[in-house]
């Protein structure tokens, strides 16, 4: 007679993995981030490899994922290789942007990105405390901090959920992911909009 409406804070974050090197990280957290769990699904082939910064594991059919690097984190990004084409999937609960911080050492930092929707880079690094010739890198595109205007510039313009990326920083510092504004304010795009780019 009176209806309760659940909803659930739950979440699946799916990753497009390519054939040979893709640049990931995790904008989903879940009791259970253990490399055989997340990457049980894509069907590893004997030599795929997966690094972190600090840490590697290759997969053999024989032994599972074997080496130093075990379980992900947030914050955090990875390297994998992959001989086929596959889709990694976790399901577990968002990332609190509001709470969670990545720290930023001075030299490379290999960076992941919290948000579910895209974000301009000058929003999304906004809070990190830049100076002149910091860079960030994904698989693909860069951009360097311009001290005289205060902005990222390069080909790389928006980060993406579920891409990994490198970020040099001179300084160090706290990078934390802004809050989507309620109005729209910040630059922030549906993770598949509904426009095409003609390249």
């Amino acid at each position: 007679s009176e209806p309760v409406l659940i909803e659930s804070d739950a979440a699946v974050q799916t990753i497009p993995l390519n054939q040979g090197w893709s640049w990931i990280s995790l904008n989903v957290t879940a009791f259970d981030l253990s490399l055989n769990t997340l990457l049980n699904d894509i069907s590893p082939s004997n030599g795929d490899f997966i690094k972190s910064q600090t840490a590697f594991s290759q997969y053999h059919e024989s032994t599972g994922w074997k080496g130093s690097l075990r379980t992900f984190e947030t914050g955090k990004s990875y390297q994998i290789y992959s001989q086929n084409n596959a889709n990694m999937r976790n399901a577990g609960t968002p990332i609190d942007v509001q709470t969670t911080t990545i720290p930023v050492e001075s030299g490379w930092n290999w960076i992941g990105y919290f948000h579910q929707e895209i974000l301009d880079i000058n929003d999304a690094l906004a809070t990190m405390p830049a100076s002149a010739g910091d860079r960030i890198k994904s698989q693909t595109e860069f951009a360097e901090y311009v001290s005289t205007t205060g902005t990222w510039e390069g080909s790389l313009d928006k980060l993406m959920p579920g891409q990994g990326y490198l970020l040099k920083s001179n300084t160090g510092g706290d990078l934390e992911y802004p809050e989507l504004a309620k109005t729209g304010s910040l630059h922030a795009f549906s993770e598949k909009p509904e426009w095409s780019v003609d390249a």
